[in-house]
Formats: C-alpha cells, structure tokens, sequence
C-alpha cells in the first residue's frame, strides 16, 4: 500500500493546487501495517486527538472509524495422531480435521455477515460489514502423516460487537 499512501498525498495535494477551500482543518496522516494489527499508528493519532469527520481511501475509512473495529488474528491447530504409512487406519489425520474446521468458519462468516449489518462498514467494504479471512493453511509433516494442521485467520469485529457468536 505505499503506492497508495503516496497516491493519497497526490490527490491532496492536486485537490489543494486546484484552489478548493475545506470548510473544516485537512490532516493527512498514514499508518503502518493498518490490515494485520498495525493500527497502533491511528490509535495514536486518535489518541492526540484527530477526530476526523471524513477519509481518502477505504483503508482509512476503517481507521477513521478509530479502534472501533478490531481486526485480531486467529491462530488455529488441529492435532491427528501419526501413524506409519503401513497402519494409517491406527491413526488420526489432522488434515481431515482442519478441514471440517475450514468449513464451520466460512460457515460463521456467512452467518456473521448476515446478523451483524453495519451500514458505513457496508458501504466502505463492498456490502459486508465484517469478514473472515483464512490466509494461510499448512498441513502435514510429510507425505506419509498428517499429524498437524494450523491455520491462520483474520476476522474483523463491527463497533460494539463483543466477540464472535
């Protein structure tokens, strides 16, 4: 996103050059890491007390609503029980595991997004006011045993959303 931070002081600076008068005071501030928990830079902007009335760009549209919505990440693991290729049917496969983990979370974010409607999130994001996002999935320990899966998850909360349900 540095193309887009800078892209952002571009258009600032163009809508300035163009002789346009804001009513209110422009601040122009950039975070670092604002998709996976680097929203400390805007809490300390909040902090100081930047309440800004309006935003450039959707990721700061989310910043602007303050540390109202979350975006913690969720580490996952299954645990299987190995077994030698000869007695796979002795063990237990993580990775059959995981998988009904996978889809019992794409399930809950369905269900979120239907029960937690949040029009300005809704209407900065495209329609859904809070996602889960599975970014990565590893599996195995090697060809003949799958005795470990972890998966690491986004999931973003909706301003005053107290926890998953």
């Amino acid at each position: 996103m540095k193309g887009g931070v800078i892209a952002n002081l571009f258009a600032l600076k163009a809508i300035l050059k163009s002789g346009f008068k804001p009513k209110g005071k422009l601040i122009w501030e950039s975070v670092v890491e604002e998709e996976a928990g680097g929203g400390a830079g805007a809490l300390a902007c909040f902090f100081r007390g930047t309440r800004p009335t309006g935003c450039s760009s959707r990721a700061l549209l989310r910043e602007c609503l303050g540390p109202a919505q979350r975006h913690p990440l969720l580490p996952v693991r299954a645990v299987g029980k190995t077994a030698h290729a000869a007695l796979t049917h002795t063990g237990v496969n993580a990775i059959g595991k995981m998988n009904k983990i996978y889809d019992a979370l794409l399930s809950l974010d369905e269900k979120r997004a239907k029960d937690h409607p949040y029009p300005l999130l809704e209407k900065a994001s495209g329609g859904r006011s809070c996602n889960l996002n599975i970014g990565t999935y590893h599996a195995g320990d090697w060809p003949l045993s799958g005795g470990m899966a972890t998966m690491e998850c986004r999931v973003g909360f909706i301003p005053g959303e107290k926890g998953m349900t």
